[in-house]
């Protein structure tokens, strides 16, 4: 820790700095070494790094997370040991995090800790499906093919991810400009257009008196709209971090129209994928479930899971508990039933989850070629409707002139 002092010399004169020490009576035992005496040591104010100020910047991504296991991988199987593979993949990299995160594995296999150990003390980058495959591949020997289907795995996930992203980028952002353009105009351009029409001694079209009436009742109470769409989403936030009410948003995640089946594909996906990945890593069923709750982020699907490993302690196979919850589709279900008594469930498993990549693909695609009609549509209703309401108001102003 830093310690700013003030301190005198021997020929009496001030002087300040800071010293790097453990605690204040170590900087004022340095100091009296030195032959100064001290009148003042505090912690000295040091701005944190800025990882520390701005952290969603400087994360981990899970692309550098495939690209470091795909390059030890290779280092592993040109027959270089894991510490110097290491030190040649810090010495490339940009993200300073990470950077500190691989020093952090050296030192940590340098104090006699495995791979894996060291993996999981990292538990902010590596997950514990992560850290689990490398700690099956250390026992069997199998390291470098195990930093590869990790990888696989992170990709895959990645692209389902960046899927969903996709399908709500695009209206989501069409909504913000037009929230945005319409508010302008209701706040600062049409209320002049609408006094001016108002004091006019004209019949004004239907239209035309809704739109003065909307945008006087917006002038008038815009600062308890405000407050009240504030208060809105401040209650919304508050709501969705109780656990009840981040259960009804992953319900409604899982339930929507069109978006909810692209989630529980996703989720369905992820989960098949996950299984298979720690089957042919020879887990225990009962492991690779725990593992699967901690990979999947709707309470739905963990409260599925968490059902589904308890059954299966209790003597019960997997199809069986899967079929009494209502989450799991029943194709999925039919399917893990097909692959336990076949004797090769990490095949059916990758067959399905594949599938249902393929299906959340297609209804994406056909999702947004959906919206983007019907946001143009509704744009041009809005838009339409302003503009009727203004354009109209002034053909009769320039008849009452004749």
């Amino acid at each position: 820790m830093k310690y700013q002092y003030i301190a005198y010399d021997e020929n009496k004169e001030m002087m300040k700095g800071i010293l790097d020490v453990g605690s204040e009576l170590m900087a004022e035992q340095a100091l009296l070494r030195q032959g100064y005496q001290p009148l003042l040591i505090k912690p000295a104010a040091v701005l944190p790094p800025v990882e520390e100020m701005f952290p969603s910047f400087f994360n981990v991504k899970p692309k550098e997370v495939i690209m470091f296991s795909r390059q030890l991988a290779t280092l592993l199987d040109a027959g270089i040991s894991i510490v110097p593979a290491l030190h040649l993949i810090e010495e490339q990299m940009n993200n300073r995090k990470f950077k500190k995160v691989v020093q952090e594995l050296l030192n940590d296999l340098r104090a006699g800790s495995s791979f894996s150990q060291a993996l999981s003390r990292q538990n902010k980058v590596f997950t514990d499906l992560y850290c689990q495959l490398i700690a099956v591949g250390e026992n069997t020997g199998g390291a470098s093919d195990s930093l590869r289907q990790a990888a696989d795995y992170l990709e895959k996930d990645a692209i389902m991810k960046k899927r969903i992203k996709k399908a709500l980028t695009y209206p989501v952002m069409v909504a913000v400009v037009a929230v945005v353009v319409i508010t302008v105009l209701m706040i600062f351009v049409l209320p002049k257009m609408m006094d001016m029409f108002s004091s006019m001694n004209v019949d004004l079209p239907i239209t035309t008196r809704m739109l003065i009436a909307l945008t006087d009742f917006i002038n008038v109470h815009k600062i308890k709209l405000l407050a009240g769409m504030g208060s809105l989403v401040l209650a919304t936030v508050l709501y969705i971090k109780h656990p009840s009410g981040r259960y009804q948003l992953d319900r409604f995640f899982l339930k929507a129209p069109v978006i909810g089946r692209v989630n529980l594909m996703n989720e369905m996906a992820r989960f098949s994928r996950t299984l298979a990945l720690l089957v042919h890593a020879g887990l225990p069923l009962p492991e690779i479930l725990k593992i699967t709750h901690q990979t999947s982020g709707n309470m739905l699907i963990k409260d599925a899971l968490t059902y589904v490993r308890t059954e299966l302690l209790q003597g019960e196979g997997l199809s069986g508990p899967m079929s009494r919850n209502a989450v799991f589709p029943r194709l999925l279900v039919q399917m893990v039933m097909v692959g336990e008594e076949s004797g090769r469930l990490e095949s059916t498993l990758d067959t399905v989850a594949s599938s249902y990549e393929a299906e959340a693909d297609e209804t994406v695609n056909s999702m947004i070629s959906m919206i983007e009609p019907v946001m143009t549509i509704v744009l041009a209703l809005g838009v339409g409707f302003i503009a009727l309401s203004v354009i109209t108001p002034m053909y009769s102003m320039t008849g009452a002139f004749e």
